[in-house]
């Protein structure tokens, strides 16, 4: 009785060790608007592969937010850092990330390239100098360079068009875009700036997500759904909190609450 007792304490505690990783692995398929100084968007692949788009100058709120979505077995930081705005938007959060690892590549859209050469010469992860029109798959993630610095980010059943650091002048600029090629887009796009509505008639997207200064004092007062501007969905430029968007269902977007 009392070894068949031990045996089964024995087995229970294997299963129990077997199942720890999977308790703490991290939800796959998901994207994460961290509310960070500065922008920064973070996306876990179906089979999670990292992508670090921008890093913001916030770097120990970055760390500790991708941290939270860490496994402890996972060393470096993230798998692919992509770079699209001009050195002053990254500089704080790109050092602290490059410090904890990055497997992949450093990827810089050409907005950014006069920053890349005193970077990439103090790191041993590769760089790539992106042109426009240039594309990545991983894992199942189609990413697109459209402008000198913005990014199309599309999956299987929405896309992101990331607009994070462009002026309305360089918004203005781009004619070419092609339309959503999905049913559901979503415009990531610069705080306080209007969208261009040439700009918004070309992509059509579903939604607008306003990034940068997400953290207000005091705590922004509308929800993600009070406002709307014609036919556009659009995310309050003054939410507050963490953003997460599921890649399996895009129009479920969910929000953390402000920190006290």
């Amino acid at each position: 009785m009392t070894a068949r007792f031990w045996q089964l304490c024995g087995l229970c505690a294997v299963l129990i060790v077997m199942a720890v990783p999977w308790w703490l692995a991290p939800v796959d398929n998901q994207i994460y608007i961290p509310a960070v100084t500065g922008d920064a968007i973070y996306v876990r692949t179906p089979h999670g592969q990292r992508i670090l788009i921008d890093t913001g100058n916030d770097a120990p709120r970055l760390l500790e937010f991708i941290g939270h979505y860490t496994p402890f077995w996972q060393k470096n930081s993230t798998d692919y850092v992509i770079l699209t705005q001009r050195g002053a938007s990254w500089q704080g959060g790109l050092a602290a990330i490059i410090a904890r690892g990055v497997s992949n590549q450093l990827i810089w859209l050409p907005a950014t390239h006069d920053g890349a050469a005193q970077v990439c010469a103090t790191t041993t992860t590769p760089c790539t100098l992106a042109q426009v029109g240039q594309q990545w798959q991983i894992d199942g993630i189609t990413l697109t360079v459209d402008s000198a610095n913005t990014l199309w980010l599309q999956w299987p059943t929405g896309a992101l068009y990331i607009a994070q650091g462009s002026t309305t002048a360089q918004l203005n600029a781009i004619t070419h875009s092609p339309p959503c090629p999905v049913v559901f887009c979503i415009m990531v796009y610069p705080w306080r700036i209007t969208p261009p509505w040439q700009l918004q008639r070309v992509l059509h997207p579903a939604g607008v997500i306003y990034s940068t200064g997400q953290v207000q004092e005091p705590p922004a007062l509308l929800s993600m759904a009070d406002r709307r501007v014609d036919h556009e969905w659009l995310l309050h430029e003054q939410l507050d909190g963490d953003l997460f968007i599921d890649m399996r269902k895009p129009h479920h977007i969910s929000h953390t609450a402000p920190e006290e």
